[in-house]
């Protein structure tokens, strides 16, 4: 699966998203206000808040398994480099 889907969801090509996701990764592509909130929390923010199970079950599935797999490296990153 593209991992560019957990990283930039708002920028990921939908035909690089597996076929069940693609209708998902659309609506929150085509959804102004959260990706505006997406720019303000940051990613973790944006999948803990915003992308829910109930509005975006598969998307929020894969971020869930993505950030365990990565969330610690990436946490440590964010927070050197502010």
């Amino acid at each position: 699966m593209n991992n560019n889907l957990f990283s930039a969801p708002f920028s990921v090509p939908v035909d690089d998203v597996p076929g069940n996701m693609q209708m998902t990764v659309i609506d929150m592509q085509c959804n102004g206000g959260l990706k505006e909130k997406y720019v303000y929390v940051g990613l973790f923010g944006s999948y803990s808040k915003y992308t829910d199970m109930n509005s975006f079950p598969a998307v929020h599935s894969h971020a869930m398994k993505m950030v365990s797999l990565f969330g610690s490296a990436y946490f440590c990153e964010q927070h050197f480099q502010g």
